[in-house]
């Protein structure tokens, strides 16, 4: 009968065996760590959503696109990378009392507030944004209006 190597050196197959095994175990071990940590996360990403007239019309087109793009994976995040309002006409209407009712309908918040860019946030909250970077625009009104655009809201429910 011909010897192999670890029975030549060893003089005996019986030690090898419970290596070889425990060797096997510890690569399925190893292959069952990295099955658990396989994470897949879908990054959606937007940029410059500062708003207008077209935005509005075109807000539900692009939440479907979002909702189906999140369908899509497990994990998603979706992100804004800021220039999410720049002050003009839409930013300026957005202070606008008679807002008031729409805003709370939509949002589903009865103290939700008017104010320059909330339409443009109740929008990126509707489209289901989940974080979102500052972009130079926000800055183009001053920091007290970011402030009260990110602030919470404050009102109550009659006004």
């Amino acid at each position: 009968m011909r010897r192999t190597s670890h029975q030549a050196l060893h003089g005996s197959t019986k030690s090898l065996r419970p290596r070889v095994r425990r060797r096997w175990q510890h690569s399925l071990e190893m292959l069952e760590v990295r099955q658990l940590l396989t994470y897949t996360l879908q990054i959606l990403h937007a940029s410059d959503l500062e708003g207008g007239v077209y935005a509005i019309g075109q807000a539900s087109n692009f939440a479907a696109i979002v909702d189906s793009l999140e369908d899509t994976y497990a994990n998603s995040i979706t992100l804004s990378a800021g220039d999410n309002y720049i002050p003009g006409p839409f930013y300026s209407a957005a202070g606008d009392p008679s807002l008031r009712g729409p805003l709370r309908a939509v949002t589903g918040n009865p103290q939700a507030r008017e104010d320059l860019g909330r339409v443009d946030v109740a929008i990126m909250n509707a489209i289901g944004l989940d974080a979102s970077a500052f972009g130079n625009h926000e800055f183009d009104p001053g920091t007290a209006s970011v402030a009260s655009i990110i602030g919470q809201d404050i009102r109550d429910a009659n006004g």
